[in-house]
């Protein structure tokens, strides 16, 4: 046994004596305290003699050199370095434009590293397919860095995204790889479009410049929210966009950061921190702006703004009053979590963890991405995140941080620690590490989905359709499930607990399975004869699952199969059913989560027909859970509306402490063993301002999320599908042209119009016309006939999606009227199609033909070079 676990098994059987008696107990729990000080001082003392505990120390600091892309003296981009091999498909952050003189200018921060060599590769994203590896032979180096030109041969195609890693090499031999998306393409104004962006923020910090340069861009409504500065829009006032009466001075400089960009519009993202002059104790935020713009004809235009700031608290400086710890100008929704009777909080601010313990009356500092100091950039990193998974009856926390770590011994990697902190010995270990090979935003989505941390020794986790159980102890994880849907996977939304079916199982599933891991215990619910079961959500702790008959299921006119649920169970974690949802021909067929409820997708059976009717509420009954320490937001004259802790009782300032733990260091390797994702990555990911804003088992409900929303959509390979964009005003592909004849019938237009694609494409058919009226043999004969491109199925998509493609000169098959047409063109008023029952190709009205499409299906079937 490792000395991590003998320590963690030791303390683990004092508690459980403990445990049979009152857990309240104040003298119980100073006897707790006393009983588990005594023991850890023999436990560690035997460990430590026996070799397997070498100190305690503090967690060391940045030591990575980053880089980042220069444009007319405006940065942008910054990557910070890795140690592990990362994905190349799930690094998807920034992009980096790439002009036609194929040149890329870096520079390098050595913070104190001494730099040997410079190299770079670049790579197909969708197969990993090797373009170019080359070394930086020319640069100008100086004490702070080093300046150097990325000159790429020409092998790159116009318009696609290649991964470009470059790779620093330090003295010591020791490897540092960079990640970024590039893009070939001369129109896209990237330089403008920065050069925008920089100079809109720089007018926000004076009342007279904004109102002289920003006015015109604002939409101020009643829909702006103008009493609270940690979130500012495009519906905000101006006042609150320059900052209302305070005077932000820049601790750290703006970095833009490219999400997404093509020759109109860019979503661009900046990030960095300030400090408030002539106020006491001169608060410090991090802030991030996001921006859509478009480029016209004589002007850009803002399409959405968002500033988002966070207060960062410091302890022993900023304000602790009565119960009140004031957190300042933050987000509403802290990450916080508490023991039984709320003697004991750990909270989240600035990506760091706090604990409060009313009866040390003492304030810890537990773990962050930073210590406070700011004036490091490499401190600034927001690319990770914590999760409190539990505070016991002595102030111990089980906690996870998750994404880029930026410092101590893991630093360089990408993944998951899971981490104990001991209020007694005030000291904090790590307890497992589990990497990831994707980027954050994939890695947060994954978190948001599940993780927990339990105190049985083992934590859960979702991975890109995946369920993973890690033992603590032995650091090897078990696959509990893959290749998982998005449908065919819930969990409650502090992680605690899971239900899922059998992957491959969304509409036939027999079975569902529930894992308590706060517990340990799993159960399983089987439906009855000719039924299938399948999770749908979770109120608190409550699983909620539905039930459909196998005769009912069936493919709505786009093709996509409909569970509609007759029934909705509650269960709650005692077995028990809570509440049963169910009407008389009446049926759930999907189910969207709100605030204290969920919506539901209903339809009704008339006759032998399915119907939509209006939707309907499923509303939270489960027993509320109120904390003894609550948010409490309160309005200022200075600060408008600041976020505080209303604790339990007041606090002893002129007592309170500010303990920093130590972090116990133990030999060996505490990373987890992982195995490969044998059933790959599942789903479509929409990825917008820098985050995932959605994912999505059918590419057509991504595809209508960009549309609505904005956002670039991503297939698992990585690959930009489809993005919402300023089209041009019309487009026709020209070298398709009518052939003068018609197909032999309407079962054989899929095919015609297959043989037109592909011989626009230059790919030569064989064989006699197929017979096709089934969709999947469409699809199938599609990507046979272009084995080569990535066919997209966009069954289910509203009429706009196809311009994206017809104006990148890609035609799409439709399905109208029981038979396939090939759409080639677009203006304001028409679509130019290929009918190949006449042979003809004319124009036709866009809005007729958007009713026959939806009359249809809205079946549309595209592809990718």
């Amino acid at each position: 046994m490792t000395g991590g676990a003998s320590y963690r098994k030791g303390i683990m059987d004092i508690k459980e004596v403990i445990k049979k008696a009152n857990p309240g107990s104040v003298m119980l729990k100073a006897l707790y305290c006393a009983v588990v000080f005594i023991a850890s001082l023999f436990i560690l003392s035997a460990i430590m003699n026996r070799g397997n505990t070498d100190m305690t120390a503090v967690m060391e600091e940045p030591s990575f050199p980053d880089i980042v892309f220069v444009k007319n003296g405006l940065e942008y981009n910054r990557m910070h370095g890795y140690s592990q091999d990362m994905d190349i498909a799930m690094m998807q952050g920034t992009v980096t434009p790439l002009s036609d003189d194929r040149l890329l200018d870096i520079y390098v921060r050595k913070y104190g590293n001494t730099i040997k060599s410079i190299n770079f590769t670049v790579r197909n994203i969708a197969d990993g397919r090797l373009i170019e590896n080359s070394a930086v032979t020319e640069y100008h180096e100086n004490e702070e860095g080093i300046r150097a030109d990325l000159i790429l041969k020409d092998l790159l195609e116009e318009g696609r995204e290649y991964s470009l890693m470059v790779t620093l090499v330090g003295e010591d031999g020791r490897e540092f790889d960079y990640y970024t998306t590039i893009i070939k393409r001369a129109d896209l104004s990237e330089a403008e479009k920065l050069d925008f962006v920089y100079s809109f923020h720089k007018s926000t910090y004076s009342r007279n410049e904004a109102e002289e340069k920003l006015a015109k861009y604002m939409e101020s409504d009643e829909t702006g929210d103008n009493t609270t500065l940690s979130r500012v829009d495009l519906h905000s006032s101006l006042d609150q966009l320059a900052w209302g009466v305070l005077k932000p001075e820049e601790i750290i400089s703006p970095v833009a950061y490219i999400n997404e960009i093509d020759e109109e519009t860019a979503d661009i993202r900046l990030e960095y921190a300030v400090r408030i002059a002539d106020i006491e104790h001169n608060p410090e935020l991090f802030v991030s702006e996001s921006y859509r713009i478009r480029l016209g004809g004589e002007r850009i235009y803002l399409l959405d703004y968002v500033r988002e700031c966070e207060q960062i608290f410091k302890p022993g400086i900023s304000v602790i009053a009565g119960n009140k710890i004031v957190l300042g100008i933050t987000d509403r929704e802290v990450v916080m979590a508490e023991n039984n009777d709320g003697s004991d909080l750990a909270f989240v601010n600035a990506g760091r963890l706090f604990v409060y313990d009313s009866s040390d009356e003492s304030l810890a500092y537990v773990f962050g991405s930073h210590d406070g100091d700011i004036s490091d950039r490499r401190e600034t990193e927001r690319e990770n995140g914590i999760r409190i998974c539990s505070v016991d009856e002595t102030g111990n926390v089980r906690f996870i941080v998750y994404g880029y770590m930026n410092r101590g011994k893991h630093e360089g990697s990408m993944g998951t620690a899971v981490y104990y902190y001991d209020n007694v010995l005030n000291t904090v270990m790590e307890e497992v590490f589990i990497p990831y090979d994707g980027a954050f935003p994939c890695l947060a989505e994954n978190i948001k989905r599940q993780v927990y941390a339990g105190s049985d020794g083992f934590v859960c986790s979702y991975r890109d359709g995946s369920f993973l159980k890690t033992v603590l102890d032995s650091n090897v994880t078990e696959v509990l499930a893959e290749g998982l849907s998005e449908t065919e996977f819930r969990a409650s939304k502090d992680g605690s607990m899971a239900a899922w079916v059998e992957a491959g199982n969304a509409y036939d599933a027999g079975e569902m399975h529930i894992l308590n891991m706060v517990t340990g215990r799993s159960t399983d619910v089987k439906s009855e004869k000719g039924e299938y079961i399948r999770p749908v959500g979770f109120f608190g702790n409550d699983v909620i699952y539905g039930i459909a008959r196998a005769g009912d299921i069936y493919e709505d006119k786009s093709g996509r199969t409909v569970f509609p649920m007759y029934c909705l169970r509650i269960k709650g974690e005692d077995g028990s059913i809570k509440k049963e949802y169910r009407e008389e021909n009446i049926y759930v067929t999907g189910i969207e989560e709100g605030s204290g409820m969920y919506r539901l997708k209903r339809v009704k059976l008339t006759g032998s027909r399915f119907e939509e009717i209006e939707d309907d509420r499923l509303m939270d009954n489960s027993t509320p859970v109120y904390g003894k320490n609550t948010v409490a937001p309160v309005v200022t004259d200075v600060y408008e509306t600041v976020i505080q802790i209303a604790l339990k009782r007041n606090v002893s300032i002129d007592k309170l402490q500010y303990p920093e733990p130590k972090f116990v260091i133990f030999e060996g390797n505490r990373t987890a063993e992982q195995k490969k994702n044998e059933a790959g990555r599942q789903g479509f990911y929409v990825f917008k301002s820098g985050a995932v804003s959605g994912h999505y088992d059918i590419l057509a409900d991504a595809v209508e999320k960009s549309i609505n929303e904005g956002g670039v959509v991503r297939d698992p390979a990585g690959r930009a599908v489809y993005m919402k964009t300023q089209l041009i005003a019309k487009n026709q592909i020209m070298a398709i042209e009518a052939p003068g004849r018609a197909a032999e019938g309407a079962s054989y237009t899929a095919d015609d119009c297959i043989r037109r694609v592909a011989a626009f494409e230059g790919i030569r058919q064989k064989g006699d016309a197929n017979s096709m009226s089934d969709k999947k043999e469409v699809l199938a004969e599609f990507k046979e006939s272009l084995p080569e491109y990535e066919i997209l199925d966009l069954s289910g998509c509203s009429m706009e999606a196809v311009f994206y493609y017809l104006a990148m000169d890609i035609p799409v098959i439709a399905l109208k009227n029981n038979a396939y047409v090939l759409l080639t063109g677009y203006n304001d008023t028409e679509i130019v199609v290929y009918d190949p029952l006449d042979g003809s190709l004319s124009k036709k009205s866009r809005q007729v033909l958007n009713g026959e499409f939806e009359d249809s299906g809205n079946i549309f079937f595209t592809y990718l070079r």
